[in-house]
């Protein structure tokens, strides 16, 4: 029999990391933040409903400590708090269908066992479901096979009053009978300076003039912009970093230097995009900031860095 699956990219890779064996387990729940920041949120074991498959072993490695079930595992990051939770080679729960009748059924389901354990509810900016399809025959068929939905996996776009945190997430598969297959969450706290840095340079664009004025410092053809929080990916373990910015969507290309502008701006833009786009992270006053994930080789111009954002 072959077997083929269809499903929209999602990280769910367990990273391997830096063997961490002296620190503890993050607290599970809420993470509070001072007075105008953004609270936080910590899975892990206790209320994780991911299906371990009955007793589970406690294994500590790497920077992870996971546990480790018939059905599944589940591993938290000692140093940075994300966690990911994924079905095992061989379990029952790869052949269990979604929960629900229709996607919005799942995307309620997640979104109530999140907030039930302590995300925050008033920073969900919106829960979109992508669909994994499967295809079952034999190899040497030639006929067209038809598709059958296999799973739903929803996911949790985080947003501070109104505005986008992309780098934050959860998400979560459900199956039939309500148990969760796999799941990933990292929803780290952001400080006081930072959301009002966001809400700032908010208030900075909304004025056209002033939104003029800032592109006019940034040496790309933008195609999409908007203001945002960033921060440190769930997949790096240096310091926490995060800071407001000005994102912008471009075409792949590289940022010419500051003399140049003038010859850049004077370059036709193509009639169709044939590159492919990136966002790329601008502050107030236009100088490009990069997250540690998108830190540049050693020997390449390296622009400043923003102040750590954690609460």
């Amino acid at each position: 029999m072959r077997r083929i699956t269809f499903l929209v990219p999602m990280a769910m890779t367990l990273v391997a990391c830096v063997s961490a064996p002296t620190l503890r387990t993050p607290p599970e729940g809420p993470i509070s933040a001072s007075a105008g920041g953004a609270a936080g949120y910590q899975h892990g074991v206790r209320g994780s409903r991911l299906d371990l498959g009955g007793r589970a072993r406690r294994v500590v490695e790497r920077g992870y400590v996971r546990e480790v079930g018939r059905e599944a595992t589940l591993a938290v990051n000692l140093k940075n708090g994300s966690a990911f939770g994924v079905p095992n080679a061989n379990a029952r729960s790869q052949h269990s269908g979604p929960y629900g009748a229709s996607p919005e059924a799942h995307e309620a389901s997640v979104r109530d066992y999140f907030v039930y354990l302590g995300l925050p509810a008033e920073q969900i900016l919106r829960v979109r479901t992508l669909t994994q399809l499967e295809a079952h025959g034999r190899g040497d068929e030639t006929r067209t096979v038809p598709l059958v939905l296999a799973a739903y996996y929803s996911v949790i776009d985080r947003g501070v009053q109104g505005i986008p945190v992309p780098d934050s997430f959860a998400w979560a598969r459900v199956d039939t009978e309500g148990k969760v297959i796999a799941e990933g969450i990292y929803w780290p706290a952001l400080s006081p300076a930072v959301v009002a840095g966001a809400l700032k340079l908010r208030d900075a664009v909304a004025d056209p003039q002033r939104q003029a004025a800032l592109e006019a410092k940034i040496p790309l053809r933008i195609r999409d912009h908007g203001v945002a929080i960033r921060h440190s990916s769930a997949y790096v373990e240096t310091p926490f970093e995060a800071f407001p910015s000005y994102d912008v969507a471009v075409l792949s290309q590289a940022l010419p230097e500051r003399g140049q502008l003038a010859v850049a701006a004077q370059t036709e833009a193509p009639s169709r995009p044939n590159g492919t786009m990136e966002i790329r992270h601008f502050d107030e006053n236009g100088v490009e900031l990069r997250l540690p994930q998108e830190q540049r080789s050693l020997g390449a111009a390296t622009p400043r860095r923003p102040p750590t954002g954690r609460d």
